[in-house]
């Protein structure tokens, strides 16, 4: 179920609110009506919930708790135990609230009572022993909201939730917390809340209503999950975007998620309590992917794991950057005339890079921070250097003419104004690919325009190895062009 909210400042904005999603929702749908929000709290109040009684879970969420309501204690409880007596579906009333009269009169009118606790710090470390205190005026629900900054600080906030042996609303605040709104009924959830829109959002990382339907919720909440785990880099992918029109148009159910991270290991639990299928996995959890799944060829070859995909009760990986490097190169009609790839970077993408450059029949030359970095990725036989050396290799490049036969790859996560290439140094290469998917223009690729170099842009890349990803996943063949489309 959906819970549709926003920070109204009049009733008629909250009923103009509630008549459009009407016109766009099915089904069962809650819509929250925030007093605290409202500029006047006046007798309109309480005949409004009158009026619209089933459909409302009302709130007057005080300041100390992330609210807006700033005025007396006592005025605040009374506004709330009057409009308790009008029989709204629920009333949330915070943990802290000691209020037997209010609990009565919520009781008496047949409202059901959420009892919430809404923590905007962190994740405290007494959250269970805080949610147990949620049961004592006997609840119909508890709430539990916490801001979270890693998606494995799910895993104890859903314990605490259901600690309370009462049904729950669990809410990880905060983008890190996204997958507590998106498969919160594969998590055990009443409901999510969702925004009309961006400007009425009340809580961190709420979605909004168009976000919502665009992942199919909340159809997608129980339905097989993908998603996207990584740093907070991962919200620049158009993953989320593309994967769930695809999802849309070939009528699945799944939602794709991008889901904040720093150790797959620590994350991996609550992806699965949350029904996850498939798994993009990038910066900087590649590699700590290898040693948690049952690598294919491509992978163990690459010592890096970009895709899992879970069956059977165990977790498969994958390489599809191999794909990602290797196919866009291969469709060049200039291809043939290359020889060599020289490849900027000795994270995942650069050791994809030198498997696809392997496949290709290219030799491999890598320049890295550090020379044993650069050494392991290059491989026997590969040649290597330090970063402060690549001006010296690019110059050598040049004289000797292997520039003309040579693909320079930015296998870095520099984009757009950055650049992974002095300014002062020849670029020595007849085609430039840059694989770090950015919002801005690469300034890399426009200089090698401007030098009269091919250039391939990282959404080719993108593309690519998502075409192979999502065909590993879902069993089906998925073209490039697709994609695009």
């Amino acid at each position: 179920m959906l819970c549709l909210t926003g920070n109204e400042r009049t009733l008629a904005d909250v009923s103009e609110r509630m008549s459009a999603a009407r016109g766009r929702l099915e089904g069962d749908v809650l819509h929250e009506l925030r007093l605290d929000a409202l500029a006047r709290l006046d007798d309109e109040v309480t005949g409004f919930v009158e009026r619209h009684a089933g459909e409302l879970l009302v709130a007057c969420r005080p300041v100390r708790q992330g609210g807006a309501f700033a005025g007396d204690e006592g005025e605040r409880l009374g506004l709330l135990a009057r409009v308790a007596s009008r029989g709204p579906r629920w009333l949330d009333v915070e943990g802290d609230v000691d209020d037997a009269a209010l609990v009565t009169k919520a009781r008496v009118a047949g409202t059901k009572l959420l009892a919430s606790w809404h923590e905007l710090a962190q994740l405290p470390p007494d959250l269970e022993d805080r949610a147990r205190t949620l049961r004592r005026h006997r609840p119909d629900a508890v709430k539990l909201a916490v801001s979270v900054d890693d998606v494995a600080e799910l895993v104890p906030l859903f314990a605490a939730a259901r600690a309370t042996e009462l049904p729950f609303v669990a809410v990880g605040m905060g983008r890190a917390g996204l997958l507590s709104r998106t498969h919160y009924a594969s998590l055990g959830s009443l409901w999510t809340y969702v925004a009309a829109d961006a400007a009425k959002s009340t809580a961190p990382g709420q979605l909004t209503l168009e976000e919502a339907l665009a992942m199919n919720l909340p159809e997608s909440a129980r339905a097989p999950c993908y998603a996207l785990v990584g740093g907070a880099q991962i919200f620049e992918s158009p993953g989320r975007r593309i994967y769930n029109a695809l999802f849309r148009r070939r009528g699945l159910a799944s939602s794709y998620v991008p889901v904040v991270a720093r150790s797959l290991e620590k994350a991996l639990p609550i992806l699965r309590q949350a029904n996850a299928r498939g798994l993009s996995v990038t910066m900087p959890l590649k590699q700590e992917a290898l040693p948690l799944c049952e690598p294919d060829l491509v992978a163990r070859e690459a010592f890096a794991v970009n895709s899992l995909s879970f069956d059977g009760g165990r977790w498969l990986g994958s390489n599809t950057d191999v794909a990602g490097v290797r196919a866009p190169i291969a469709d060049l009609p200039g291809f043939a005339g290359l020889s060599r790839m020289l490849i900027l970077g000795a994270g995942g993408a650069a050791r994809a890079a030198r498997v696809a450059a392997r496949q290709l029949g290219l030799t491999v030359a890598v320049c890295a921070r550090r020379s044993d970095e650069a050494r392991e990725v290059a491989g026997p036989g590969g040649a290597y250097c330090t970063f402060d050396e690549r001006h010296e290799l690019g110059a050598r490049a040049v004289q000797d003419g292997t520039a003309l036969r040579t693909v320079l790859v930015n296998a870095t996560p520099l984009s757009g104004d950055e650049t992974p290439w002095p300014s002062d140094a020849p670029l020595p290469a007849r085609l430039v690919f840059d694989t770090a998917l950015g919002e801005r223009r690469s300034s890399l690729l426009e200089r090698a325009r401007a030098e009269g170099a091919a250039v391939i842009p990282p959404q080719a890349m993108w593309r690519a190895q998502g075409a192979a990803q999502m065909s590993w996943f879902l069993g089906e063949p998925v073209a490039r062009e697709e994609l695009e489309e």
